[in-house]
């Protein structure tokens, strides 16, 4: 079995333990009921393969899956790519570059659009995540 296939059915494997683990968590509170998760942030996962990738998911004001939002990454080398989310809300892009920026913009039009940018490091060798919640409700 080739590396390609290893690293791809990781990355299956692990969309869909981040898929159940999310479907159950709850969301995490400070006193006074203020909600800790931030809108657009990027976390840090370690990485498995030697190409780097971002992906996450959308959901709405409800934090139910958002299916067909289209999701847009450009770099500041000129790379772009596009996709749209899936059912279950999820959305990928692989083969992104060390040394460079990314914008990553998730949009709908019943709900909006939400971007962000992070910064790949020389030699990084960590994935990203980033989950977006739009402030409406899917209909």
């Amino acid at each position: 079995m080739g590396k390609k296939r290893t690293t791809l059915r990781l990355a299956v494997c692990l969309a869909i333990m981040l898929g159940i683990a999310g479907s159950w968590s709850a969301p995490v509170y400070a006193k006074g009921k203020k909600l800790l998760a931030l809108e657009g942030t990027v976390f840090d996962l370690k990485s498995s393969t030697s190409g780097l990738a971002v992906y996450g998911y959308v959901s709405d004001k409800e934090k139910h899956p958002v299916k067909g939002a289209k999701v847009i990454i450009k770099s500041n080398t000129g790379g772009k790519g596009e996709g749209l989310t899936e059912s279950s809300g999820f959305w990928g892009f692989g083969g992104l570059e060390d040394n460079a920026t990314y914008t990553v913009e998730a949009k709908k039009a019943n709900l909006g659009s939400k971007k962000t940018t992070f910064k790949i490091k020389k030699d990084e060798d960590e994935n990203f995540i980033i989950n977006f919640r739009f402030k409406g409700i899917d209909e």
